[in-house]
């Protein structure tokens, strides 16, 4: 149980109760939640596919919208960080491995990341869209879920760029 409140708070934002919030968390926890984020996603699919249900009680677009804004609150937009710095990297590396590291290490947004997170939450309200018209809430649950099992996967295949957390 350890193990899935650490992934909980970790890849959302949602409040904790005070005695969870004490929990302390070194490397060796951590990698060991890595095994809960599927169960995570399961929750932040539930609150997502909850959202969009209520807004389609309205109209399919704006349970499209409602569950788009529900999962980048629920997520604190972790993920898209994740994929600005990555666009940033990749655009402006050029094949340089040491510029590569050095544009992930910069905290500022450039307009690779910008582009890619424009098209990517275009393309999520989109696809979201699709879903709640044609009412797949039970879809919208799983979609968190199977994007967590990801992070599993890369650990077991990807070299890390680094030392750090991600080379245990």
């Amino acid at each position: 149980m350890r193990g899935f409140i650490i992934a909980l708070q970790f890849l959302t934002r949602l409040p904790m109760p005070a005695p969870l919030r004490t929990i302390v968390v070194d490397d060796a926890a951590f990698a060991r939640s890595m095994r809960w984020f599927p169960a995570v996603g399961l929750v932040i699919g539930a609150a997502v596919a909850g959202a969009a249900w209520a807004g389609a009680l309205v109209d399919h677009r704006l349970g499209a919208l409602a569950a788009l804004i529900v999962w980048v609150g629920v997520t604190g937009a972790l993920h898209l960080d994740g994929l600005a710095d990555l666009a940033d990297a990749s655009g402006a590396a050029h094949k340089d491995r040491e510029r590569l590291l050095a544009v992930l290490a910069d905290p500022h947004v450039g307009s690779f990341g910008v582009v890619a997170i424009v098209l990517q939450l275009l393309s999520k309200l989109v696809l979201l869209d699709m879903l709640v018209d044609a009412r797949a809430f039970g879809a919208l649950v799983l979609v968190p879920f199977a994007a967590r099992i990801g992070p599993l996967v890369w650990t077991w295949w990807l070299m890390p760029l680094h030392q750090g957390l991600a080379a245990r």
